[in-house]
């Protein structure tokens, strides 16, 4: 597997950065405001990836039906992925937005989406020495990475 990732729905998430620095992404009124919602996304490249694997995996995450519009579980809200929510924002007339995008999901209609990406080094890693030690072999190095 070139491309690994972990995805995770949140309505707010705090994030330390250089062992430093927390940032804050998503809702900052509360971590209960249904109108905002993201998606964390774990992820590692192996030296193998290539740029289209990239892209697909991008594309699977922008793609991904796993938001809410509402609380999780509560019957009511559809799942809905990143690239709907875009999609509804298109024009400020509905009906507009339905004649563009026919994929468009109403629910989706004045979210506040967010993305994290987290690079993630041990999603490559294979486990030895039945859980004794860990290697990282064959993982992409950071700088190609980070393009």
């Amino acid at each position: 597997m070139s491309v690994s990732i972990v995805a995770q729905r949140f309505r707010q998430c705090k994030l330390l950065l250089d062992e430093t620095d927390w940032v804050t992404v998503g809702s900052t009124s509360s971590p209960t405001n249904v109108n905002s919602c993201g998606l964390l996304a774990y992820i590692s490249f192996a030296s193998s990836a290539t740029r289209p694997d990239v892209e697909q995996a991008a594309a699977t995450l922008l793609n991904l039906p796993i938001l809410t519009s509402g609380l999780w579980g509560d019957g009511e809200s559809l799942t809905v992925s990143i690239s709907s929510t875009l999609m509804a924002k298109t024009t400020k007339d509905p009906a507009e937005n339905d004649a563009k995008n026919p994929d468009r999901k109403p629910e989706s209609d004045g979210l506040k989406c967010s993305i994290a990406i987290v690079p993630q080094a041990n999603l490559i890693s294979k486990v030895k020495q039945q859980g004794k030690s860990i290697q990282y072999h064959g993982q992409s190095d950071k700088e190609t990475g980070r393009e």
